[in-house]
């Protein structure tokens, strides 16, 4: 579940992006919903939300130990698929954003919701993974028909 769904974002990321540079000039703006989305594009060469201009090379070390990780703690625990899902999402979408600093030295962004900055599919794929394992921290996992639940003595034993 885990690759597909890191397959899939990174796909749909690098396509979306492929799309934007081939269709409209920088900073070109099209509307989709006038005065709520905008099709924006523009080059990210900072970090998260444009902080940092010029500094953005510093996430790519730092993208390859999240991907890193991730791989790491996937081949050593029996994820939930729930997790699987988030840490897809995840991969994929620092994947995606990372191909594009390596690239071109900047992240190509397109979703514009005129009160927020700029982001694309990457943007979005890290936030969902983010929003759910923080949410699964306060939940709590819920095991699926037939596995112990992440908070019983069975899970945690080797």
């Amino acid at each position: 579940m885990f690759w597909f769904v890191a397959a899939v974002v990174f796909i749909l990321d690098q396509a979306s992006k492929h799309w934007v540079i081939t269709t409209l000039n920088t900073f070109q703006s099209v509307p989709i919903i006038p005065g709520v989305l905008h099709l924006t594009r523009t080059h990210n060469t900072g970090i998260a939300f444009g902080l940092m201009d010029g500094k953005g090379w510093i996430t790519i070390p730092l993208s390859l130990m999240v991907m890193g990780g991730i791989v790491v703690y996937l081949r050593q625990t029996k994820a939930s698929r729930f997790v699987q899902v988030m840490l897809g999402l995840l991969f994929g979408g620092a994947a995606g954003n990372l191909v594009d600093r390596v690239r071109y030295g900047y992240v190509v962004d397109m979703f514009d919701l005129l009160v927020w900055p700029v982001f694309n599919v990457a943007d979005i794929a890290i936030t969902v993974a983010l929003m759910g394992l923080v949410l699964l921290q306060f939940v709590g996992s819920r095991s699926e028909p037939g596995e112990p639940s992440a908070e019983s003595e069975e899970a945690r034993s080797p």
